[in-house]
């Protein structure tokens, strides 16, 4: 049995009358990491004092603190500078056999859906898009597209 999560709204800095619920466009950040945005801002002010040493070891320990969170190794990770921008570099890194699908969701963002069309364009695949399931089941939706052909699922952790 699995514990319910508990309320989490003390660790950001909402209004107690707030639900915000729009985080896939701009999510509130934790109070924690609003703090360490102000010291990075405070060594940003004077990067004269920062070596490239200092660059590298603070992405090296990011790399792996991330990768203890999620049960993969340091050398799994890597940082860009914006989703869009690592969509694009895994899809251009990325061919599929001619035939091959790539699926995506119904009205995810564009720059979840434009490389995924360059690769089926490039490759002679086709892009898949499941349409937004009346009943609100997208598992069951993106499973009933599942098959042999399938060669990248293209998904947003939530929709």
């Amino acid at each position: 049995m699995s514990a319910i999560l508990p309320n989490q709204r003390d660790i950001f800095d909402i209004p107690h009358d707030l639900a915000w619920i729009n985080c896939a466009a701009q999510s509130p950040a934790l109070s924690s990491v609003s703090l360490a945005g102000a010291e990075g801002l405070a060594r940003k002010r004077s990067p004269w004092t920062l070596g490239p040493a200092q660059y590298r070891d603070d992405v090296e320990k990011l790399r792996g603190l991330f990768a203890e969170l999620i049960g993969a190794t340091a050398d799994d990770i890597s940082f860009g500078p914006s989703a869009s921008y690592c969509l694009s570099t895994a899809a251009q890194n990325l061919t599929i056999e001619p035939g091959s699908r790539i699926v995506v969701l119904a009205d995810q963002f564009p720059s979840h859906v434009y490389p995924w069309r360059y690769v089926t364009a490039r490759d002679g695949g086709e892009l898949i898009t499941v349409p937004c399931p009346e009943d609100g089941d997208w598992a069951r939706a993106v499973l009933d597209v599942l098959d042999e052909r399938v060669a990248v699922l293209a998904l947003p952790q939530h929709h």
